[in-house]
């Protein structure tokens, strides 16, 4: 089996892993990217999932949504027709009202027709526990079965998948928690179905906010109840879909004798609830009653949403919608009465039209708790969202107190994810061979859990991982028929290189290399009389390996034209003397000045060092920012990497500068090197490596200036 991920593999959001066998091919979640994200990409384009299929296109067998937040289901209406879709019942009756509200807003038309075919699609409900077989388009069976395991999450009927096929087992958990209602049956549903895990796929999206105090649910439904004694005009800003926080204010509200109040369209999402939970009464024995909204009371709308902002279609309406007025003038005297909770949302689809700010304005003095994730009001941010930060002003304007938002007032929202030691405790429970993080801003988080180093593998988007040999490969949407001509490719530039150093063996061997380079390959050239031309040719990232062609007619037409074309390119001085230091350092490590690099060697090891590649990326940030090495060299007897920063001049702050560089790579990367033991699985696969496959044992950091290089012996000789 082959898992890749679309998206999703280093960002909150966005997310859509495939899962592949040589029979069946399953996405899971084809979610939209979150308003925040700073690198806002195209909308996902898959061969034979959202992409018109050609006849050599992979086929799609289902989409498994594990909930219905956007981030996790956002792209579902761009899947192509005739593909199942598989979701829980309730989250697809929630998800359904949620679009047919915003059907209504003009320009909705290709929303209102994938509903149409959405809502009639007869595909197997998920059911906890139960597998789902996958069959092919002619109906056959490939062998590929999917169990939906029920989760906690903030968005209600979530759900985690456990995939098995040919005797391997994934498990994908979506986005989880254990501190909300449904939190204790996580951890015994895993142990009952999901231990031995092949592959875990794993969100993290809290591993990037350590210190955040979680707030469980049954904290915040005890904090409503207490706060409910002596506040009795009450609204919550909070996502119409976190049904266990609206289930805490209430039953806190319902405690106290006040009226619960929401709108039509929430009270349509509460109903869908109340009648699931008594249908599947087995899954929530414990909270059956918390999840009765049986007795909400409704404010209708009193004005229609096809007359736009046209007062005089308005009009026309009016005889229509009065039973509406007078229900809601009776509701506002009993509220008035007996004390009131009201959900209210601060992005009504029209300003005139908003239930919520009417209601503002009229119970003025009121209590305004903002149970969302703080960070939407961090004005100027990404992630910031202007509509809360405007809604909670108009409250303010109207005489309320906002609650939520003060750093002594906190703990009015609870986190929709996992903590760190519930993290931990899912990885021990499933006991997985591999795990691979999504749905966080950094999959490095996962190294500061204490997780044996071997078992994590980090990836990046449209990046396949391989269960059978472990190997990482770049994945670009390309049909089958395309991957045999790249592997095609592969083998000829193999060959190709082979028969360079036959055909040009003095002029290839020993003054040109070719070496992997961060973004593909590249030939260096270490002839001692081309100081200036320290790099060569430099090839794409995608496909290196193909362009080995354009190498071999570039070397056949001229070895030299390529160091005369980098002698006379034009640099400032300081990078200038740069590419001198670094191409003699390579020199020296190549073997072109044999006694000098035996002199320098001594120096650092106890073994022979081998060139191995220059400038290569160890990490890009979201930034442009870059941590780059200007040269490896590996040590066999010693199985050690050596990663070498050249500096012309001093750096910064001279000598404790230099302590405190090479002590932020060692803290940044660890001594073990965790970016280099990818690097070398990478370096290992190309010709003429000087790196055996496989892990090494120890990575040293060595930053040189050439102010400091006078106790480096020989190496003085070679720098300007």
């Amino acid at each position: 089996m082959k898992i890749t991920i679309h998206r999703g593999a280093q960002q909150i959001g966005g997310t859509c892993t495939e899962i592949r066998s040589e029979k069946a091919r399953i996405i899971i979640d084809i979610g939209a990217e979150l308003p925040s994200s700073q690198k806002r990409k195209k909308h996902l384009l898959i061969q034979g999932v959202t992409k018109d299929e050609t006849e050599n296109s992979p086929k799609c067998d289902g989409i498994f949504i594990t909930h219905y937040h956007g981030d996790h289901i956002g792209e579902v209406q761009n899947v192509l027709p005739g593909i199942p879709i598989y979701m829980g019942k309730a989250a697809k009756a929630a998800y359904c009202a949620l679009q047919e509200r915003l059907a209504v807003i003009p320009g909705k038309e290709a929303l209102k027709m994938f509903l149409e075919r959405f809502k009639d699609d007869k595909n197997e409900l998920l059911e906890t526990g139960r597998f789902i077989s996958i069959k092919d388009k002619d109906g056959n069976l490939t062998g590929m079965k999917v169990m939906p395991i029920l989760t906690d999450h903030s968005a209600f009927d979530a759900y985690m998948f456990l995939i098995e096929y040919d005797n391997k087992r994934i498990l994908h958990t979506g986005d989880f928690r254990t501190h909300g209602l449904k939190g204790k049956e996580v951890f015994d549903l895993l142990e009952k179905h999901a231990k031995g895990i092949d592959v875990l796929i794993i969100e993290g999206t809290m591993l990037s906010r350590p210190t955040e105090n979680i707030t469980t649910e049954d904290e915040l439904h005890k904090k409503a109840e207490g706060f409910f004694e002596n506040n009795k005009r009450v609204f919550v800003l909070c996502s119409s879909m976190n049904i266990d926080t609206i289930a805490g204010f209430y039953n806190s509200a319902r405690k106290h004798g006040m009226v619960f109040v929401v709108d039509e369209y929430q009270k349509d999402i509460l109903d869908i609830v109340t009648a699931h939970v008594k249908e599947s009464e087995h899954l929530y024995a414990e909270n059956q009653k918390i999840y009765d909204f049986s007795n909400c009371e409704v404010y209708k709308k009193e004005s229609c949403y096809d007359c736009e902002d046209n007062e005089e279609y308005c009009n026309k309406c009016r005889e229509k919608l009065k039973p509406n007025r007078n229900h809601n003038e009776d509701l506002r005297k009993r509220m008035d009465a007996n004390g009131f909770c009201m959900l209210v949302r601060a992005n009504s689809h029209s300003e005139k039209r908003s239930i919520s700010k009417k209601m503002i304005e009229y119970f003025k003095g009121h209590q305004l708790i903002y149970s969302i994730w703080d960070g939407y009001l961090d004005d100027g941010k990404p992630w910031s969202n202007k509509n809360y930060s405007k809604f909670l002003k108009f409250s303010k304007k109207n005489g309320g107190t906002v609650r939520g938002i003060d750093e002594s007032d906190k703990g009015w929202h609870t986190s929709g994810h996992a903590t760190a030691e519930t993290i931990k405790e899912v990885i021990r429970i499933t006991g997985p061979g591999v795990i691979i993080p999504i749905h966080g801003e950094d999959s490095h988080n996962y190294d500061k859990l204490g997780i044996p180093k071997g078992l994590i593998v980090h990836m990046r988007d449209r990046q396949t991982y391989d269960i059978e040999t472990g190997e990482i490969l770049y994945h670009d949407e390309l049909t089958d028929s395309e991957l045999d001509k790249r592997k095609r490719y592969a083998e000829k530039a193999k060959q190709i290189w082979e028969d360079l150093l036959k055909i040009h063996n003095q002029l290839v061997s020993k003054n040109f290399h070719l070496r992997p380079f961060s973004s593909g390959i590249m030939i260096i050239c270490t002839h001692p009389e081309e100081e200036y031309a320290m790099r060569g040719i430099k090839c794409a990232l995608r496909d290196p390996l193909e362009q080995l062609k354009e190498i071999d007619s570039t070397i056949k037409s001229g070895i030299g034209n390529i160091a005369k074309f980098l002698k006379e390119r034009k640099s400032h001085e300081g990078k200038q003397l740069e590419r001198i230091m670094q191409s003699n350092f390579i020199n020296m490590l190549a073997g072109n000045n044999p006694d000098d690099k035996v002199s320098f060697q001594n120096e650092i090891c106890s073994g022979e060092l081998h060139f191995v590649a220059s400038e290569f990326v160890i990490h890009k940030g979201r930034s442009s920012k870059k941590d780059i090495m200007d040269v490896l060299a590996y040590c066999g007897s010693t199985k050690t990497l050596y990663a070498f920063e050249l500096k012309v001049g001093k750096p910064h702050n001279g000598e404790k500068g230099l302590e405190k560089q090479l002590d932020g790579y060692k803290e940044k990367y660890g001594e073990k090197g965790r970016k280099f033991g990818e690097m070398c699985k990478i370096l290992s696969r190309y010709p003429h490596y000087s790196i055996p496959e496989g892990e090494i044992h120890e990575v040293k950091f060595i930053v040189i200036s050439t102010e400091d290089a006078t106790n480096m012996s020989k190496l003085k000789k070679y720098t300007p």
